[in-house]
């Protein structure tokens, strides 16, 4: 089971969100540049949804982390071109 821990630190407030599936987090300080292959990144946080992205070529995973709902959703794109 996998889940995903989420920390407002101006408030100390926890989330832990089910995210059965979920294969980001083992690129988590890569030492390639954000946004490069085989990097995990927080793409934006806006509106109660985090969107993860887990960039492993040739395809992208998105990971979308509803915080009201504490639900999450994926979609896999293809990076070929």
């Amino acid at each position: 089971m996998v889940f995903f821990h989420v920390f407002e630190i101006s408030n100390g407030t926890h989330l832990e969100i089910k995210a059965d599936g979920a294969g980001i987090g083992g690129y988590i300080g890569a030492k390639d540049k954000s946004g490069s292959d085989m990097t995990d990144d927080v793409e934006s946080n806006e509106k109660n949804v985090m969107i993860l992205v887990k960039r492993s070529a040739p395809w992208t995973e998105k990971y979308f982390v509803d915080l009201r709902q504490r639900t999450t959703s994926s979609q896999v794109l293809n990076d070929d071109k």
